[in-house]
């Protein structure tokens, strides 16, 4: 795991446009390289019309994943059609935070695995993507795949990731969201590291109504609400 961890962040809740991403730091990197810090929100397009951005302020973050777009399965991209709002990136930057555009979604990654292994639906997503970005004042992309679950789509997403980084060029951002349970990080390949700027760590939906009892969304820690997964536990799991 250790590969993947000089740019990994922890996204701690992601349900609503306060919600953090915070912090990631590579234990191996020399004493004297920055340490490289994240505090990320999440801001939901649906929750815009609730959340007006002319109320919010943004000056805390470093960014903010604007969610969610979909993939389609040839690569062309779906949005609901309030979801482009110049308003909102616009806030965003007058905070001092970039925006991302956010892609996939737990209800919406579906398509990932048959795009990512056909080369022609990579160079649409790709071109697509770059259109979204430069037309609408975005700094760049989250892939929100959750997740791959085999060798072929842990190399599908690779070779998708590297079309990004070729359309995009390296002054675009491009984050891949990984999951907090590093035994799901088989399916990551260590070469995202070249294309990838940090991952965000998905800290959360950890407990639900599907436990039967009242636990933490999100727990710290080992606790008697948190009696299987944890946060510290998934980071120490990505360190290892």
């Amino acid at each position: 795991m250790i590969p993947l961890v000089p740019r990994i962040a922890l996204a701690l809740v992601a349900a609503s446009p306060t919600a953090l991403t915070f912090q990631g730091q590579d234990q191996e990197v020399p004493p004297s390289a920055p340490t490289l810090e994240v505090v990320q929100a999440y801001f939901p397009f649906h929750r815009q019309a609730e959340y007006p951005v002319q109320e919010m302020s943004f000056a805390d973050f470093t960014h903010v994943a604007h969610a969610f777009l979909w993939p389609r399965a040839d690569g062309s991209l779906e949005r609901a059609e309030d979801f482009l709002d110049p308003t909102v990136n616009q806030a965003v930057h007058a905070g001092g935070a970039k925006i991302l555009a956010s892609i996939g979604g737990h209800a919406n990654s579906s398509n990932f695995a048959t795009l990512a292994a056909s080369a022609a639906a990579r160079q649409r997503f790709a071109t697509q993507v770059s259109f979204l970005v430069s037309q609408h004042g975005y700094d760049g992309i989250e892939l929100h795949w959750l997740f791959p679950s085999s060798a072929q789509e842990r190399d599908d997403l690779q070779r998708l990731v590297a079309d990004l980084r070729q359309t995009l060029g390296d002054d675009k951002q491009i984050n891949v969201a990984l999951p907090l349970t590093a035994s799901l990080g088989q399916w990551f390949d260590p070469r995202l590291v070249e294309d990838v700027d940090f991952f965000p760590l998905l800290g959360f939906n950890l407990h639900g109504s599907w436990d039967g009892s009242p636990l933490h969304n999100a727990p710290l820690s080992e606790s008697r609400f948190a009696p299987r997964i944890h946060i510290e536990e998934g980071v120490n799991g990505w360190l290892k």
